[in-house]
């Protein structure tokens, strides 16, 4: 699923607009770009390969 899949789905199915954020190396919180076309499971992977490193 994209970003803007689920943009769309919260819009669709609860009346709801949202916004994605992801942890930084620094556990600092960044929005997540406007391009939609990331794919969720992209992001899943980049988030737990920074968690790691913050935690070695």
């Amino acid at each position: 699923m994209t970003i803007g899949d689920l943009k769309q789905n919260f819009r669709d199915n609860f009346g709801l607009t949202i916004e994605l954020f992801q942890k930084t190396e620094d556990r600092s919180w960044r929005k997540i770009p406007v391009t939609e076309k990331v794919i969720l499971d992209e992001l899943n992977k980049e988030t737990k390969y920074l968690n790691n490193s913050i935690l070695k």
